[in-house]
């Protein structure tokens, strides 16, 4: 298991995420399995640091995406955006730079590297600031890996349509911070 701590993720996905089932979950993010006793400090929540893609249980909902660093409930530590029409040309690329007391997201259209791609691609940025006095942290990097998953919101045990949920991860790339 290796554990990549700060630098720079970058995601690439080439799927229909702007479509997903209303009740799936696109999940890429960091995660710390040790348990909350072990880590420190123990407010780092699994060290998890996300992006995910959902309509969230709404049928006629766009499809949103979301950066959050974990607990999401509190306010500020999640940014969402809308997903665009993604038919002509489903691929997408996330970034999370992951530095001491900060983290900055990034979505782009299409595949590209991290400040390699032309203005107009550019989607949506956001750049997360520690700030220990509203409970804005930012963890220190421990045992955690990355991630990618699909789930079922709003305890749902099925998707909304009955068929199969998939999301095409095309890339993922990890560059240490220098």
């Amino acid at each position: 298991l290796v554990c990549l701590g700060y630098g720079t993720y970058v995601v690439q996905t080439n799927s229909r995420q702007d479509v997903l089932d209303a009740n799936a979950v696109f999940g890429a993010f960091t995660w710390d399995d040790e348990p909350a006793e072990m880590r420190f400090p123990i407010n780092f929540r699994h060290r998890e640091i996300d992006i995910e893609d959902s309509r969230w249980g709404g049928a006629d909902e766009p499809t949103a995406s979301q950066f959050v660093l974990q607990p999401w409930p509190v306010e500020g530590n999640l940014e969402r955006y809308a997903l665009p029409d993604l038919s002509n040309d489903a691929a997408l690329t996330r970034v999370i730079k992951w530095l001491p007391g900060k983290v900055e997201f990034t979505a782009i259209r299409g595949h590209h590297l991290p400040g390699k791609h032309p203005p107009e691609a550019l989607l949506h940025e956001w750049t997360y600031t520690e700030n220990p006095e509203v409970n804005h942290l930012v963890p220190e990097p421990g045992g955690e890996t990355f991630r990618f998953n699909i789930w079922l919101c709003n305890g749902e045990r099925a998707p909304m349509r009955g068929e199969t949920v998939e999301v095409i991860v095309s890339g993922f790339h990890y560059l240490p911070l220098d």
